[in-house]
This record gives structure tokens, C-alpha cells and sequence, in this order.
């Protein structure tokens, strides 16, 4: 076989990229429009089947066809492989009929070749050449060993293919999905090709892709399992490369199906047949083939065609009988069916179109009339309608009316004989858009038919109309009192029928539009609610099971903190402990809240406290971390002293205040950091913090509100990137709305306003915001009973109120504390929630029942969900405590409950070792250079543990030194690294 690549070379027009392959050919190869028209015009008229070749050309007789083709359609193989396993003809014979077949195939190429205008190698090198300029690349993918796949590599070299092969099964079908083969070649030395090609030709992922196999096989029969299992080509090994290169050139230039309505012609003559194709063709159609109406039946169902024709006499199964299957069957009930007869009698005519067909035609029909009605039934200005019309209507003549009303129109349509026939046909699942139903009817009139259908929840959507000669007003009234949607009189105008038709579908697709998205987000709701509940419980078991062992950890290490007999080392251990689970626990907090604000789970807790003692609180926090930093603190609108108490959700509130103020920290390295309280009136307050820091820009101000979101400077700090989403969604839940103000360079203000009502009545501050309580206050003494069925946290409460003189009790289930109540009441009781033999809420409700509001009572939860204080709440527990909790939180809620008073421990010599810090002059100290950077590494890094080594490092270099790195170790417990990095970096 000649290579391209010796060929001589061809001019080459300046041609556009999109040029249409005729036009190509006519500016490459010289021939003439009118000779290419004509070339064209034959292959309109070729007809592309063997077996009609096969008889044509004297190989079998009309019988034999027959049973081949049966053959084929049983076994699913080729025409030429039936033929010869059979018996009928040789292979040499198939080659020639492949040949004849390969000439007269509607394909353009294969006509110059046959009419001398062209050799075949000058025409594959066109084509080759066309689609390269058209960017058309044809893809092969090959399963052979390496030596065959080399081989084949070089014989497709002249055909500019991408050719990609692999002796590998494993990394086979990955390859084929990456490179979307049109043609896969396969050696079943390495694979079993069968089981493969089942793979490839269910996977739609590989298209209408060919397979082409490598076969040792001699047997027929293997052969024949081969194409049955969707091999489209089986070549003998050692195979010649020519054979699979004209392999490679049939599957490509024959890859695009052709386009066009499919029609299937039922008819027992071959003549008819081909004489209806040929026509058909000419028109643009495809055409598929029956013999008979038991075979047209079978081939409708699969091929699901755009509309049949159908002989009368046929044998097996008549034209009538076929149609009537058709129109029974609901996967073939719309292909419209047009009779092809020689019989012209009235009977014939009427008996046609009671069984469904929606034309008739008689034999010989005038040349293109047939094409002419197909075209405008289907590919027409009046395309075919998606409204769907069902009528009932006993006379002859006006269902005839009728159908060329219809047709003419385009809708799809059935017509039954009476009322009965529209309840039968509808109990098949047929779906009408609109039921035109005639008032008077043997079986069943139309008046009781529209009863019934209005009475059903099934149809009773579906619009009706009434049809009737009778003009008196009592029918039309009959007629809409049953439930007509309108009326039409005979004679009617078919434009008037027709607008009438297209109103009523038009407002019955929109009420199935609209049920539809109902019922969507029906379904939506109720997925949504289950994911959410699913959520919910993950939620509650996780919070359950982190929040427990957490209780333990955070309680023992506060309760060791306040111990006096540690050592300095243990002491800032313990401190460690604390603060890493606090950090740690800060971020469960974090997660968990997001995901409370996104199932709407976040409720607000609002009671009466003291907003003057909150903001005192946040201004005793907030000055010592900016004095650790060298920044200054400002609190303004609280200047005269005055007590601000208030109704509202005072954790939210501090949560949200506490997130804005730690920012601002984080963020501003000089200047000042405000927290503005302004009462506008009577009850409305504006809250502000601003700082002076590095600011935001305008493209982030949306985007930093977003959970996970954080400006470049935010990942170096450090975070989660929850706390202002969560403070926007807390802060709208109570009322408000948070806004900001800044602009790079100019630091940064957000703010909120919160309508706060008066408290019915003053509120004590809890304990005085980070300082220690020693003891009860002289004169107070407290009773408290502790019910939990896990000893280390009866344990840790036990000991955190045995510490401060409360008495103490302990019960490890809900009637254990009964028991004990009943004998020494107590003044408080701390109520664990999950407990064997009686849990938290019945204990609480039955206590509360008992002894009333003389026993209060405190829940004790892991919990994450604020909606169980409803539960808490109606059984009578008066607060809730989430595991884990601080002391102070403890104490708190019991000074709100009991009116206590506390002894508090002096502190400032924390505040005196940071200011000590910041003054100190490191110069002084003499520090090693490598010792201060990789200290202030690990503090840009959060690694406290390295952190804590290396200050011990420091400790040993001498006393001052020392002194410094105890200063330094207290600001990194409580994770003041800024305060750390703005004391080494001074000069």
C-alpha cells in the first residue's frame, strides 16, 4: 500500500476551515458542480442493504433472505456472517457483496472513487488532509502487546491518527475514559474481549465507540458470540495492517450517523418497500424495514420510529391488527401510523382510522405526495405539539372532523367511541392535556363521564370540554354543573376549537408546573429536616462525647490551679492544661455555633443582668491584653459610674463583644483600641469597637463575614475564621444588625444597636471579672447536693464547692438525689441530664414539685443545643451549665441564684509581671540572638510547647533573665503572643 507521504504533493487552496467536504473536493480533485450534483443525486437513490444486493446479484433467492435475515435478528450479528455461517454463500462471496455494498453506499468518497474522478489513496490523503484542517483528529486506543502496538504506531504514522496503546488491563479502561477513543483495538491474548466489550458499549461514557479484536478463533460459532457481545470488528492473528488500516478508515469516515426523522415501512413487498424508501430518502428521512405487522410491532417497540406506514394484507399479522397493538401499547401510542393500501372502499377507509391511523393513503400514491404529508406531519411549520388531546365522540364524520383538525394543527391526539372507553383508556396511564367529550353517547354519556372524572382526585384536574348539537341552555348548565370546564356547540369553527384547546392545556400545564414544585419542595423540606435532624443528633452525640472527658480535663486543671502547694513549674503546667483545652474548646464552641445558625437551632436566652458590671468586666479583660501589647485601651459611655441594668441575652451579647475586642487586638499592632457604648434612647444602645490597625479593604468587608473567611493577615494571626460570622448571625438574632466601617491603612469600626429593655429588677454582678474566690462571703452558708452518675465529674464539682465552704452531697442518679433531698435538703442542686434509673429532668421535676423554689436547681449538660433548655425549663431547672464549664461560671450561677457573696483572693501581681515585661530593656539582658528568634518563632507559630523550652532556656542564662521569661511564660498561657513579640522586638 502506497504511503501518503510518497505521494505528490497537492495544491493546496486558501480554503476557509469550515468548508463543507464537497466543495473541498471539487477545488482539490477538479471536478465540476453539475458532475458532483449529479454524484450526489445518485447516492440519494443507492440503497444500503446487502441482503437486497446479496438477491440482486444472484447469490440467494428471496427465501433464503429471509431466513438469513431472521437469523441475523435472533443472533444480533451481521447480514454476511449469518450468510455464512448458514451456509448460503462463501466468504469470498461477502467480500464481493461487502464491495458492491461499499460502492453504492451513500457515502460521497466511495461514488468519485467508483465514477474514476478519484483513486482511492489519493481520496483517503483528501480526507485526511480535510479533517486535519477542519480540526477533526480521530482517536484509537489499543489493549495489544507492546510489540503490536509498535507495529500498528507505524503503520498509522501516514494517517496523522492519535493512536495511544497499553499492555496494561489495570490502567486500560482509566485510558480509554481520558481519551474518549473512537475506536478501540483489543488482543484477547491480554484480555477477555467479551467481557470488555459488555463494558464499554453499556458505559456512556464511551459514546458510539467501535471495537475492533484480535482473534485466535476458527470456529464461526466463537465468532458469532463475539459480535453478539457488541464487537463490531474480529480480525485473524497475525493480522495484516492494510485490513486494519481500511478497518480504522470504514469506522471514521462512517463514525456520523446520519440525521433525520426515522420511518418505519411495514410492508411484505420488496418492490413497495424500496419504492417508499426511495421516496422517503429523497425527503430526507431514515428508513427502517418490516415485513410484516408481527415484525413492526417488535421493531417499533425497540426502535421507537417517528411515525410508521403500514400495509393492509400482510401475512403472521395484518395491518389492522399491528395498529391496534401499536395504539394499546403505551411506549408506542404516539408514533402517528398512515395507511398504505390498494384498497379504497369506504370500509376500509372507516376500519383504518378506528384503529388509530392517522391518514390513508392508496396504492400507487402520486410521486412526493407521501414525502410532502410526512413533512409537514412532522418536520412541518406546524411542528408536533407537546399538548396531548383525548376525545370522545361517537359519529363517524365529525371524528373524522376531528382528526384533520388535529393533525392539521399538530397535536397528538386519541379518539374513543364513548364515555366508558375514556375511563379505560385513561386507567392505562395515558395522560391527556385536555378531554373534549360529546354530550350524548351509548355506554356511558358525556355528562356522567365528566361526573366521574371530577369526582376523581386523579383526573379531576384535567380540563373538560362539552361538545353538543343542542343549543338549549338547560344542557350547557347540566353540562357545567358536572364539572365541564367549557362548552363548544356544533358546528364549531376549528380555529375557535383550537384556541379554546390550547387555553385550557395552557392552564393545565401551568397547574402541573406549579403541583410539581410544590411537590419538590415538598421533598426538598423533608430531605432538608432529615438531614438536618441527622445533623442534629451527630451534633449532639459529638458535643456529648468531646464535652464530657473535656469537663473532667478542664475541671481537674482548674481545680489544681487554685491549689497553693504547687511549685512554680507545676503551677504553669497545670496552666497549660487549661489554657490549651479553653483553646481548644473555643473552637468546638465555634463549630458547633455555625452549625446551630445554619439548621436554625441558635435561640436566644434572655434574663435580667447588669450591662454597666458586663462592660466593666470586658474593660478589666481587654486593658491588660493591650497593655501587653503596648496599645492603648479606651472605654468610653460609662464615664458617670452610673448602673446600667438591663433584659437580654447577656452570654450572646459578651460572646459578640469579646470576638469584635479580641480582633481588634490581634490586628492592631499601635495606636488605641474604643469600646463606645451610646444610649440613643430609651432603650436602644450602640455598641462600637474600633481600632487602629491595619484595616480592610473594600473587596474583603462582605467576604470577612463569611464562616471561614479571613484576610491574608487573619491566617498569619491565627483562628478559625467563625467568630465574625457567627457575631453577625448572633447579633441579628437579637435584634440588630453588624455593620463595618474601614479602609486599608485607617483602622476599622464595627458596630451594632440593640434594643435592651430595663430590668425588672437590679442585678448584683456575679464575682468581679478575673479575680479568684476564696471563700463564701461571712454569714452566707450553702447546702448543695451533686447528681451525676460519672464519679470524676461529682468530683470535680464536689471539690470546686467544698474549696470555697459550701456543704456537699453526692448521688449517682436521679433517685439516689430524691432520697437524699428528702432527708437534708439542700439549697442547690447540681442535675446531670443523661443518668441510668431516672435522669436529670424527671429528678429536677420532681424535686421542684416537692420543695418548690426553695430548692433551685442548676442542669449540667454536654449538650450543645440551646433548644433542651425548653426541656430544662419546664421540668423547673433554674440555669443551665454547659460541660465544660469554669469555676467562675459556677460561682456565678450560684450568686444570681442564692444572692451570694464571695471573698476574693488580691490579685495584680499578673498585670505587675506584664508591665515589668513591657518596661523591661532586653538589650540589658544580653539574650543570645538565636535563642530571642527562635523564641519569637514559635510564638508566631502558636507552638507553645517549644515556646515553654525555650523559655527555660532563658530562665538558666541568670536571675534578670529569668525574671523576663516568667513574664514572657504568664502572656503565653494566656495566648498574649502580640505582647510577647512586642517585648522582644523592642529596641
Amino acid at each position: 500500500m502506497r504511503k501518503i507521504s510518497d505521494m505528490p504533493a497537492q495544491k493546496t487552496p486558501k480554503t476557509e476551515t469550515n468548508l463543507r467536504l464537497g466543495e473541498y473536493l471539487i477545488q482539490n480533485i477538479g471536478i465540476s458542480e453539475t458532475e458532483l450534483a449529479k454524484l450526489l443525486n445518485m447516492q440519494k437513490y443507492l440503497d444500503d442493504k446487502i441482503g437486497e444486493i446479496a438477491i440482486r446479484e444472484g447469490y440467494i433467492t428471496k427465501g433464503v433472505l429471509d431466513e438469513v435475515l431472521e437469523f441475523q435478528k435472533k443472533r444480533g450479528v451481521s447480514f454476511g456472517n449469518a450468510a455464512i455461517f448458514l451456509g448460503h454463500i462463501k466468504d469470498s462471496q461477502v467480500k464481493h457483496l461487502l464491495d458492491v455494498q461499499a460502492q453504492e453506499k451513500n457515502r460521497i468518497g466511495e461514488l468519485l472513487v467508483q465514477r474514476k474522478f478519484v483513486t482511492h489513496e489519493k481520496l483517503l490523503a483528501l480526507l485526511h488532509k480535510f479533517y486535519s484542517e477542519k480540526k477533526v483528529s480521530f482517536r484509537i486506543l489499543a489493549l495489544v502487546p507492546k510489540a503490536s502496538g509498535q507495529e500498528i504506531q507505524e503503520a498509522l504514522k501516514p494517517y496523522k491518527y492519535q493512536f495511544h496503546f497499553s499492555e496494561n488491563r489495570e490502567e486500560f479502561l482509566p485510558l480509554a475514559e481520558k481519551h474518549k477513543p473512537q475506536l478501540i483495538l483489543m488482543d484477547e491474548d491480554i484480555v477477555n474481549a467479551a467481557e470488555y466489550a459488555k463494558k464499554i458499549k453499556s458505559s456512556t461514557a464511551f459514546g458510539k465507540c467501535k471495537l475492533s479484536v484480535f482473534s485466535r478463533k476458527k470456529e464461526k460459532m466463537e465468532m458469532l458470540s463475539g459480535y453478539e457481545c457488541g464487537i463490531d470488528y474480529i480480525l485473524p492473528v497475525p493480522f495484516d495492517t492494510k485490513n486494519l488500516v481500511n478497518i480504522i478508515i470504514d469506522t471514521e469516515t462512517g463514525f456520523k450517523e446520519k440525521s433525520g426523522k426515522r420511518i418505519l415501512v411495514v410492508d411484505d413487498s420488496l418492490s413497495v418497500r424500496l419504492s417508499v424508501a426511495q421516496e422517503l430518502r429523497e425527503g430526507g428521512f431514515r428508513v427502517i424495514f418490516a415485513e410484516n405487522g408481527k415484525e413492526g410491532v417488535e421493531i417499533a417497540s425497540l426502535e421507537k420510529p417517528d411515525l410508521i406506514t403500514m400495509d393492509i394484507n400482510m401475512p403472521v399479522m395484518d395491518g389492522y391488527q399491528a395498529c391496534l397493538r401499536l395504539k394499546s401499547a403505551e411506549e408506542t401510542r404516539q408514533i402517528p401510523v398512515i395507511i398504505l393500501t390498494s384498497n379504497n372502499t369506504m370500509e376500509e377507509r372507516e376500519k383504518g382510522f378506528e384503529v388509530g391511523a392517522v391518514e390513508y393513503f392508496t396504492k400507487p400514491f402520486t410521486k412526493g405526495h407521501l414525502q410532502s404529508y410526512i413533512k409537514h406531519l412532522l418536520i412541518g411549520k406546524k411542528e408536533i405539539r407537546p399538548e396531548i388531546i383525548l376525545v370522545a365522540e361517537d359519529s363517524f364524520i365529525d371524528r373524522g372532523i376531528f382528526k384533520d383538525i388535529l393533525n392539521k394543527y399538530g397535536f397528538r391526539f386519541e379518539i374513543v367511541g364513548n364515555g366508558q372507553e375514556v375511563l379505560n383508556i385513561l386507567e392505562t396511564g395515558y395522560k391527556p392535556s385536555v378531554i373534549l367529550l360529546e354530550c350524548n353517547m351509548p355506554v356511558m354519556d358525556g355528562f356522567q363521564t365528566c361526573k366521574n372524572l371530577k369526582g376523581s382526585d386523579r383526573y379531576r384536574h384535567i380540563p373538560i370540554i362539552m361538545l353538543s348539537a343542542a343549543k338549549e341552555k338547560e344542557d350547557i348548565l347540566r353540562g357545567l354543573k358536572v364539572g365541564a370546564d367549557d362548552y363548544i356547540l356544533k358546528p364549531f369553527d376549528g380555529d375557535e376549537l383550537v384556541a379554546r384547546i390550547m387555553a385550557h392545556a395552557k392552564n393545565y400545564f401551568l397547574f402541573i408546573q406549579l403541583r410539581e414544585s410544590e411537590e419538590k419542595q415538598r421533598r426538598l423540606k423533608v430531605e432538608a429536616e432529615s438531614a438536618n435532624k441527622a445533623k442534629s443528633i451527630f451534633l449532639a452525640n459529638m458535643s456529648h462525647e468531646i464535652r464530657t472527658p473535656m469537663n473532667a480535663i478542664l475541671g481537674y486543671a482548674q481545680l489544681l490551679k487554685r491549689e497553693s502547694g504547687l511549685s512554680k513549674k507545676q503551677r504553669e503546667e497545670v496552666g497549660i492544661i487549661e489554657k490549651s483545652g479553653n483553646h481548644l474548646l473555643a473552637l468546638i464552641n465555634d463549630i458547633l455555633d455555625i452549625s446551630k445558625i445554619e439548621a436554625g437551632r441558635m435561640d436566644l436566652k434572655p434574663r435580667d443582668f447588669s450591662l454597666s458590671g458586663l462592660l466593666a468586666d470586658l474593660s478589666a479583660m481587654f486593658r491588660i491584653r493591650c497593655e501587653g501589647k503596648g496599645i492603648e485601651w479606651r472605654m468610653e459611655g460609662m464615664e458617670d459610674g452610673k448602673e446600667i441594668h438591663a433584659h437580654g441575652d447577656e452570654g450572646k451579647l459578651r460572646q459578640v463583644l469579646i470576638n469584635l475586642l479580641g480582633n481588634a487586638v490581634k490586628f492592631t499592632e499601635s495606636g488605641h483600641i474604643l469600646l463606645k457604648i451610646t444610649k440613643k434612647k430609651k432603650n436602644l444602645f450602640l455598641f462600637e469597637v474600633t481600632d487602629t490597625g491595619a484595616g480592610i479593604s473594600r473587596e474583603s468587608q462582605e467576604a470577612v463575614f463569611e464562616p471561614f473567611q479571613q484576610e491574608e493577615e487573619g491566617y498569619k494571626k491565627g483562628g478559625t475564621g467563625l467568630g465574625l460570622a457567627i457575631s453577625r448571625k448572633q447579633v441579628e438574632l437579637m435584634g440588630g444588625s453588624l455593620e463595618l466601617k474601614s479602609d486599608v491603612g485607617s483602622g476599622s469600626r464595627f458596630f451594632f444597636t440593640l434594643s435592651l429593655p430595663a430590668a425588672k429588677e437590679k442585678v448584683k454582678p456575679a464575682t468581679a471579672q478575673g479575680k479568684k474566690v476564696v471563700a463564701l462571703a461571712p454569714g452566707f452558708r450553702v447546702k448543695a447536693l451533686v447528681v451525676d452518675d460519672s464519679r470524676v465529674n461529682r468530683d470535680v464539682i464536689s471539690k470546686m464547692l467544698l474549696e470555697i465552704g459550701v456543704e456537699v452531697e453526692e448521688a449517682e442518679n436521679g433517685l439516689v438525689a430524691l432520697e437524699k433531698a428528702r432527708k437534708n435538703v439542700p439549697d442547690i442542686v447540681f442535675m446531670d441530664y443523661r443518668m441510668p434509673e431516672m435522669d436529670g429532668v424527671k429528678a429536677t421535676w420532681q424535686i421542684k414539685k416537692e420543695f418548690g423554689d426553695k430548692v433551685k436547681t442548676v442542669m449540667v449538660t454536654a449538650s450543645a443545643f440551646d433548644h433542651e433548655r425548653e426541656i430544662f425549663e419546664k421540668a423547673g431547672s433554674d440555669e443551665m451549665l454547659s460541660k465544660p464549664f469554669r469555676v467562675e461560671d459556677a460561682f456565678s450561677c450560684m450568686a444570681r441564684l442564692l444572692k451570694l457573696e464571695y471573698v476574693y483572693e488580691e490579685e495584680g501581681a499578673k498585670e505587675e509581671k506584664v508591665s515589668k515585661a513591657i518596661e523591661c530593656d532586653i538589650s540589658r539582658l544580653k539574650l543570645p540572638e538565636a535563642l530571642v528568634s527562635r523564641i519569637m518563632k514559635d510564638t508566631e507559630f502558636y507552638k507553645i510547647t517549644d515556646l515553654q523550652k525555650s523559655l527555660e532556656e532563658m530562665e538558666r542564662i541568670g536571675p534578670e533573665q529569668a525574671k523576663l521569661a516568667e513574664s514572657l511564660r504568664d502572656m503565653a498561657n494566656s495566648y498574649n503572643m502580640d505582647g510577647i513579640l512586642r517585648v522582644l522586638k523592642k529596641p
